[in-house]
């Protein structure tokens, strides 16, 4: 569990802004009503226990119960007070420490469980938040000061109502304009990232191959290719943009192709020396298409299924990666 403070909340953490593109789940948007909370489209707001929360609910998120509690905690206080909460052993929540204070990332076995364990997560959490002198609604969980109502501001943080001071909502804005400013300073890197992308591509062939020798064609490869791509292209220096996303997936995909193509290689150029014929591996190859029975159309059903399995497996990672480079840069909050 990391302690970070994270200034956008749509970026990481996939909060939906536009409340009309999807409903909240019947059972959790029931139990968040019972608690007073205001539910409009997937967002809910409330004050619960003295404290500002924001809930919203995204189906498409691995974690799709998005908790904001605003609170302002110390310091000194909040490594304690994130080994605390990791010791609690919370079931299926993620922390992060954010500008306003905690956010909770929820999932479960299912929405009814999650609908049902909500209220009594809530209330250990606040509980633990009031144990280390977290302050409730009635401060800034930026900067601490008592708001009142000529210093008190509402803002929309990416569907998220947060009451904050003035002067704290001007100065997270800037600090997003110095973080976006940076990022287009930032040199693309290309050459770096495709040697990032390629390792994850090659991780994906070795995979593939192993797969294949024992007798199967998965789409296993082809997810942990776009995954491990993805990862090395940024750890090698890439820079996160739309390049990005054509340059791990094509090299995800001649990876995995390129892998079958060197099966059926070694293949041909084996029954070659078996038949007697001193062929190069290209030459066997296009021997076997044209003279073996079967081999033309195990080549094309390999190939097929290779390319379904590359759909299947990245669709949704490749999905997921374009929809992190549309949210690169921060937002201003307002």
């Amino acid at each position: 569990m990391e302690l970070v403070i994270v200034l956008s909340l749509k970026k990481r953490y996939n909060v939906v802004k536009n409340i009309k593109e999807r409903k909240m789940n019947k059972k959790i948007e029931n139990t968040i009503s019972q608690l007073g909370f205001n539910v409009t489209g997937n967002n809910a707001y409330g004050i619960y226990e003295g404290f500002e929360v924001n809930i919203s609910y995204n189906l498409m998120s691995r974690l799709p119960l998005t908790i904001q509690i605003s609170t302002f905690i110390a310091e000194e206080k909040w490594d304690s007070f994130f080994t605390t909460l990791k010791n609690a052993k919370i079931k299926y929540c993620n922390f992060t420490r954010t500008c306003y204070g905690l956010l909770v990332c929820v999932t479960d076995v299912t929405a009814g469980a999650m609908a049902k364990n909500l209220k009594s997560k809530l209330d250990i959490i606040i509980n633990y938040i009031k144990g280390y002198d977290g302050l409730n609604a009635n401060y800034c969980p930026v900067c601490g000061s008592k708001l009142n109502d000529l210093n008190k501001l509402q803002v929309n943080d990416s569907g998220f109502i947060i009451g904050l001071d003035q002067d704290c909502k001007d100065r997270i804005n800037e600090e997003i304009l110095k973080r976006n400013e940076a990022y287009d300073n930032q040199p693309n890197n290309y050459l770096q990232g495709f040697g990032g992308a390629l390792l994850g591509g090659a991780i994906a062939a070795i995979l593939s191959f192993i797969l294949y020798l024992m007798g199967f064609i998965s789409a296993i490869p082809a997810l942990v290719g776009i995954t491990l791509g993805a990862y090395f292209y940024k750890k090698f220096g890439g820079k996160v943009n739309r390049n990005m996303v054509f340059i791990v997936t094509g090299t995800m995909i001649v990876c995995l192709v390129g892998i079958l193509l060197i099966i059926y290689l070694l293949a041909s150029k084996a029954y070659a020396i078996n038949a007697g014929y001193d062929y190069t591996s290209f030459e066997a190859f296009s021997y076997a298409l044209n003279n073996v029975d079967g081999f033309k159309e195990g080549v094309i059903r390999d190939f097929i299924m290779t390319i379904f399995f590359i759909i299947l497996g990245a669709g949704y990672e490749v999905y997921l990666l374009s929809k992190q480079v549309r949210n690169v840069k921060d937002k201003f909050i307002k």
